[in-house]
């Protein structure tokens, strides 16, 4: 039981850091808010996929994905915190 609830937040999360990093690149590299908002709700999107009952769960292990740095702890309230108050992007 424990090892198909640990793959399933592998999988799911794999997704997050990459919906997280194009969110992030798009306003940085691109200037294109719009399409950073579309990403960062699909991001949003896979978080409520992944079972978080421990720490462990949104801990990431990768420290840049396309030259964005991820953040060390990645859940729904890090990723509405930093596009309100980094990019000025609310995403409720």
């Amino acid at each position: 039981m424990e090892e198909k609830r640990l793959a399933s937040i592998e999988k799911y999360k794999f997704r997050v850091k990459i919906f997280y990093a194009l969110s992030i690149y798009s306003i940085k590299r691109l200037k294109l808010k719009f399409i950073a908002k579309i990403f960062a709700m699909i991001c949003l999107y896979f978080l409520k996929k992944i079972p978080l009952e421990r720490l462990e769960d949104c801990a990431t292990n990768n420290i840049s994905i396309f030259g964005i740095l991820i953040p060390g702890l990645l859940h729904e309230g890090v990723v509405q915190y930093n596009m309100k108050t980094y990019y000025g992007i609310d995403l409720y």
